[in-house]
């Protein structure tokens, strides 16, 4: 069984409430790490070098940045 792709995310920021919306509506199994945003960890930094959220980095650990949910489908296809 694959490790479910981790979500950075920020309580209040817009994108990331869509992004987590998109991926428990389409059941996707995900591991959640809000950020402080004045405190960025090493690992965001590391998956997004503008480190603004959300980015899903997924298990093979390529980054998706800004690209979740119905922008692009890909939390069904992740969902699959």
């Amino acid at each position: 069984m694959t490790e479910p792709p981790l979500l950075f995310s920020f309580r209040r920021c817009p994108y990331a409430m869509r992004a987590r919306l998109a991926l428990l509506v389409s059941g996707c199994d995900v591991i959640l790490e809000e950020v402080k945003l004045s405190a960025k960890p090493a690992a965001l930094l590391a998956a997004s070098p503008k480190a603004t959220v959300p980015v899903l980095v997924l298990p093979d650990g390529k980054p998706r940045h800004h690209a979740l949910g119905a922008r692009t489908g890909r939390s069904r296809r992740l969902a699959r």
